[in-house]
């Protein structure tokens, strides 16, 4: 019978999840625990290349065989080459680099680093088959959480040396790798989040560090 509760923290483990992490031995461990371990054992990204024989008669007696390759991309998570041991020794080597950092972000309850900040511009085709622009458009940041969590809802400062702007988190994707997004309620330290803000973000750029409070 699959676990339902993390043997590390003891937080609820959805089974559900499109992206579980499991252990060498199956155990299925919570996303908050494994996010904290990817800044020293990220998910990475592979290729993985599959091949389909198929047979074909031509007479009665005779015949001849082909072969189809099938190349598709795969997350490698290593997670699941840890031992249940392995995975807490991965952990504490986490707490300890991090005992080991000065304290730049104060109390801050979350600190992102921007990667990327974008405008989306989408369209509609009104009655007459005209292409026209929405008046919705949302900007879009993609970053790594370096401490705590980040949820939709959220409040995040951007500070200047000038003024200190806000943003806030309309809608959240966690990508575990930075390569597949996965629709979240919260992205936790460790992680790549995706997310949209209902504010013009112009004055977000990539470094940036930003705070949620």
């Amino acid at each position: 019978m699959e676990n339902k509760i993390c043997p590390v923290c003891g937080a609820r483990v959805d089974l559900e999840s499109k992206f579980i992490n499991r252990l060498s031995d199956g155990t299925a461990v919570c996303e908050r625990c494994a996010a904290k371990t990817r800044f020293l054992y990220p998910v990475k990204s592979d290729t993985r290349v599959d091949e389909k024989k198929e047979y074909h008669r031509i007479g009665k007696l005779s015949g001849g065989s082909s072969t189809q390759y099938f190349e598709y991309r795969i997350l490698v998570n290593p997670v699941e080459t840890m031992t249940l041991e392995e995975f807490r020794q991965a952990l504490d080597e986490i707490d300890r680099k991090r005992a080991q950092e000065p304290a730049l972000y104060g109390e801050a309850k979350c600190v992102i680093q921007v990667e990327n900040c974008w405008k989306i511009i989408p369209t509609y085709k009104d009655l007459n088959g005209e292409e026209k622009y929405k008046k919705e458009m949302p900007y879009w940041l993609s970053g790594r959480i370096l401490r705590g969590e980040l949820h939709k809802g959220d409040v995040l400062h951007v500070r200047r040396k000038e003024r200190e702007e806000r943003i806030t988190v309309t809608q959240l994707k966690n990508s575990p790798a930075n390569t597949l997004t996965i629709d979240a309620d919260a992205v936790y330290e460790g992680s790549y989040a995706h997310f949209s803000v209902s504010e013009e973000a112009f004055f977000v750029y990539p470094a940036d560090i930003i705070f949620a409070e």
